[in-house]
């Protein structure tokens, strides 16, 4: 079976690693920092999103993969790979506007294991069963819920 579905994602997430590969060697550049951080929290932000979704992207991407090619639904190969694409946006749009805590950086981590999750639960499914439409279907609503809590959190707390 094809994975023309996460081909398309894939490609989507190589371009945005380019852009925080990109924003790690500028920072180097303006700081002067060739290895390591040189103890620059701004640095060292650029260098943990970048390493986050290093760590995350690609063995998500591997699952998405088996889903999409054992037969998993086209709606939850989308659901799966663009939630991974907000996902990890917003982590790196929250993680470089605080290193504490932020509502991007929340959702965007939250959203990447619900992802995980639900394609490894899928991927576990019979094949031709609804295991992997149900679960996706649960983990898309989950996130929906918990991106409106902390949404609701957020706004309370200004």
């Amino acid at each position: 079976m094809s994975i023309q579905i996460t081909a398309v994602y894939a490609s989507l997430l190589a371009i945005l690693y380019i852009v925080l590969s990109y924003r790690v060697a500028q920072r180097r550049m303006r700081f002067q920092v060739g290895l390591g951080t040189g103890q620059n929290t701004e640095l060292e932000r650029a260098v943990r999103i970048h390493g986050n979704f290093a760590e995350y992207v690609p063995f998500t991407l591997l699952l998405l993969a088996f889903f999409e090619a054992g037969g998993g639904p086209a709606w939850a190969v989308h659901v799966a790979g663009a939630g991974l694409l907000v996902a990890r946006g917003l982590h790196a749009l929250g993680l470089t506007r605080s290193s504490g805590r932020s509502p991007g950086r929340f959702i965007g981590v939250v959203t990447t294991w619900l992802v995980i999750v639900a394609l490894a639960v899928g991927n576990l499914g019979a094949p031709g069963g609804l295991t992997r439409a149900v679960v996706l279907s649960l983990g898309a609503g989950l996130s929906l819920l918990v991106s409106v809590a902390q949404v609701d959190r957020s706004i309370v707390d200004e």
